[in-house]
């Protein structure tokens, strides 16, 4: 392993699609700002997109390595140039994309390949069998597979073919000193005031990635069931920070419901910590979800939480005490429980509080910090004692 100032400093690279925005972005730069000093990180994403960078202390090597036409062989052999030209020791995986080429880089170069599993986009059922077949010897090759969840277990090892045991659950963690519930009333009033809003205006927000697995067009059908709840008014507002290849949909779909106004497209947003506890409930309308980051924040930050019953939601929403779950692709449903907890101040407000409560106990970005840098150590010991065993092996 690599020495700085005599001491071991593992180089862990981090395999990512992008690291601009998205959920798996913001779980990777959290772990390498908590795990700051203790290892060394490098980069290496799959588009040319570093604008989280500015949030790490100081930049840190960034690698491009863009799949062609020979994805699997020329992805991975580049992949290997640089583990090898960088010193990386373990290359650290997000999700399926990239995990076949990690592991046979890996592999290639006698390095470590671990693998963090979040989700998947599609029902396991439609994945097609070369995904599969890829998933299955991704994980023979891989030294170490672990999942923010129990739902997200239950995939992975379905995509790769693994007994549960091997897997181990790091769940997703945040930073709770950034995300807490601090709007104060000149908070809650000035982002009004920046919407052009009436001082009482509710607020709910929605944070993701404009992207079908979101199903932002099923919110929207949502709110037109909220909107047409409230009779004469108030009118509540609805609020959508991310950005995405759907926009130009959902713009229409906006106009086609006669909901000018009631919604309002922020963008990508890098302060979502500010905005997050000046409003009143966020709503997650996904049809597939790893442990949402976007639902820890807005727990952390005090927000009861509407959301969708899939994947890890479950695990992070107690329903009926910090948030509501309704079925996917449901609109009326989730209208109705939008409806039923904006007409709920208080319920609202008991609902936050045992929101950030869960947030302390069981998703504090320290313990998952810990967890994955007695992962990281444990391979890199268990990869020294080899290389001593195949050197006495060769002497013998």
């Amino acid at each position: 392993m690599n020495q700085s100032r005599g001491c071991p400093k593992i180089h862990v690279g981090h395999v990512v699609d992008c690291f601009g925005a998205g959920g798996i972005a913001t779980g990777v730069l959290a772990l390498i700002r908590a795990t700051w000093g203790q290892f060394r990180h490098s980069l290496i994403s799959l588009v040319d997109d570093f604008r989280l960078m500015t949030q790490l202390p100081e930049a840190v090597p960034a690698h491009v390595i863009t799949p062609g036409r020979t994805r699997l062989l020329g992805f991975s052999s580049r992949l290997a140039w640089l583990a090898c030209r960088h010193r990386m020791d373990i290359l650290h995986c997000n999700n399926p994309f990239a995990w076949l080429d990690a592991a046979l880089a890996a592999k290639l170069t006698g390095r470590i390949c671990m693998q963090t599993f979040h989700g998947v986009e599609r029902p396991l059922g439609v994945i097609p069998r070369d995904t599969r077949i890829k998933c299955r010897l991704a994980a023979r090759l891989s030294r170490q597979v672990t999942a923010v969840g129990q739902a997200s277990r239950a995939m992975v090892c379905k995509l790769g073919d693994l007994p549960e045991e091997t897997v181990a659950i790091i769940p997703n963690g945040i930073d709770l000193t950034r995300y807490r519930p601090n709007a104060s009333p000149s908070m809650r009033s000035e982002l009004r005031r920046k919407l052009g809003a009436p001082e009482e205006t509710e607020l709910v927000i929605h944070v993701a990635g404009l992207r079908p697995v979101k199903d932002q067009a099923t919110l929207l059908r949502a709110w037109r069931v909220v909107i047409d709840g409230c009779g004469s008014g108030p009118f509540p507002v609805l609020l959508i920070a991310g950005e995405g290849e759907c926009y130009s949909q959902l713009q229409t779909l906006v106009q086609q419901l006669q909901l000018g106004g009631l919604v309002r497209f922020l963008g990508q947003c890098r302060d979502v910590e500010t905005l997050l506890p000046a409003c009143d409930l966020f709503v997650l309308s996904s049809i597939s979800e790893g442990l949402s980051f976007a639902i820890l924040e807005a727990m952390a930050s005090g927000l009861p939480v509407a959301a969708t019953r899939v994947g890890g939601n479950s695990e992070l929403v107690e329903d009926g005490q910090c948030g509501l779950l309704t079925p996917s692709g449901d609109a009326g449903a989730l209208g109705a429980a939008i409806g039923q907890l904006l007409r709920q101040p208080a319920r609202r407000r008991r609902m936050g509080e045992r929101g950030r409560a869960l947030a302390e106990e069981r998703f504090d970005l320290g313990r998952a910090a810990a967890a994955y840098g007695q992962v990281y150590r444990r391979l890199a010991q268990e990869q020294r004692s080899r290389g001593k065993k195949s050197r006495l092996a060769r002497v013998g």
